[in-house]
């Protein structure tokens, strides 16, 4: 289950340009998670029908792009708690899935999350702040700690949400197989 929560002023328009941006102190645009990070959206918001513009200059809003993993902030997530801790499917020599099953359980749940904030481009001599068009707040909790795998799924649970306004915390599914998922996937 993922946990969305959008908010809107005014959804885009088909065709209109955008450039993805990191969110300073939070995510670190030299690392290969976000270049994967920025793929997964860019394809997630042309599968919306909006293109990539070549420049910020160029762009009719910019998208402001947060992710990460933490320990889970509220109760109102659903989490995963195992009753018992995964055990070896063969006798003998673990597997490195097994070891790897075998921390994440004692590790306990995670949050990933993704955040979209689509906000105007700025204008040159304008003091006043750009102003957010839309917010995409996702996330999930379970005991995997791997963010590649979530990206896909969080972006392609955003694709619905862009552009609308949930009302506060909703909780959505999204299946693996689904063709959104495999657009979203898609390298470039």
């Amino acid at each position: 289950m993922i946990k969305v929560n959008a908010v809107a002023l005014e959804a885009p328009k088909k065709d209109t340009a955008f450039t993805i941006v990191p969110v300073r102190g939070s995510v670190d645009d030299s690392t290969l998670l976000y270049a994967e990070a920025a793929r997964v959206v860019t394809n997630a918001l042309q599968t919306k029908g909006l293109h990539a513009a070549p420049s910020v200059e160029q762009a009719d809003f910019i998208v402001d792009l947060d992710y990460g993993m933490a320990a889970p902030r509220s109760l109102g997530h659903v989490v995963v708690e195992p009753t018992e801790l995964p055990k070896p499917v063969r006798a003998g020599v673990p597997t490195e899935t097994d070891i790897t099953n075998l921390r994440s359980s004692a590790r306990g749940p995670i949050e990933k999350h993704l955040v979209l904030t689509a906000r105007e481009v700025k204008k040159v001599g304008d003091d006043e702040p750009p102003r957010t068009l839309w917010k995409v707040e996702l996330s999930t909790v379970d005991l995997s700690n791997d963010m590649r795998r979530y990206l896909p799924l969080l972006a392609t649970a955003a694709l619905d949400q862009i552009g609308q306004d949930t009302g506060g915390d909703q909780l959505i599914r999204v299946d693996e197989n689904d063709k959104s998922m495999k657009l979203v996937k898609r390298p470039d």
